[in-house]
């Protein structure tokens, strides 16, 4: 085809072996391109390869991760009632234990108290004891 169109001269279009194929041949082009991703893929194969596996780990671990969710909530419920269970009589013997010791305290302040008034009776004691022994003295 000339550079240049002057006039009276039609645009010619070359005689192409391939119509419709803008004058390539449409195999080798297919080849062509073929190729170029095999080169592309014989370049990235270990990277392709280390990044299917990264992620088919990761796919793993969260898949581990969901299965051990999903243990939990199926096996969660059962802890929890027998936790609650516990609880209740935890709870029965610790009320208990509370009214025993609220008893024995009242039973230790009542015994204090007789003590005390019992002490004082023996220094009253004691007091007139030494009183009269004094007086014995005193008169002999």
């Amino acid at each position: 085809m000339p550079k240049y169109v002057f006039f009276g001269q039609a645009a010619r279009t070359p005689a192409t072996k391939y119509p419709g194929s803008n004058g390539r041949n449409p195999r080798r082009a297919v080849r062509g391109a073929f190729w170029a991703m095999r080169r592309c893929e014989q370049q990235r194969g270990d990277y392709a390869s280390d990044d299917a596996k990264q992620s088919h780990r990761r796919g793993q671990e969260r898949r581990g991760s969901l299965e051990k969710f999903m243990c939990y909530c199926q096996t969660g419920i059962g802890d929890m009632k027998t936790a609650i269970d516990r609880a209740g009589t935890k709870i029965l013997q610790v009320e208990s234990a509370l009214k025993e010791a609220a008893a024995e305290k009242a039973q230790l302040e009542a015994d204090t108290k007789e003590a005390q008034v019992t002490r004082a009776e023996c220094k009253e004691a004691i007091a007139t004891a030494i009183s009269l022994c004094e007086k014995e003295a005193w008169t002999v």
